[in-house]
């Protein structure tokens, strides 16, 4: 079973975090459905080491799985295309 999420939130990086897709999109080389745009978006994420910048907008999600609440973190330009290709497990 996957994870329920419990909510999501937009806000800007107060410190630098990682990026919880890095897990879902490092596969993506494979794929020749993404516009330059968003390989771009993916090359910009493992220029600065799969980190969520100080200063950036970002996605905060709070999900339970197992029993247990975490954190998922992501950039929106990459929720966006692990969306379209269909990467994560409730999609």
């Amino acid at each position: 079973m996957g994870a329920r999420n419990i909510s999501t939130k937009l806000v800007k990086a107060r410190k630098d975090h990682r990026d919880d897709s890095r897990y879902f999109i490092e596969e993506v080389r494979h794929y020749e459905k993404l516009s330059f745009t968003e390989w771009r978006a993916i090359a910009e994420l493992k220029a600065n080491n799969w980190i969520i910048k100080k200063g950036q907008l970002y996605e905060r999600q709070y999900n339970v799985q197992n029993g247990q609440v975490f954190t998922f973190r992501s950039l929106p330009a990459i929720i966006k295309i692990c969306m379209k290709l269909r990467l994560y497990d409730d999609c």
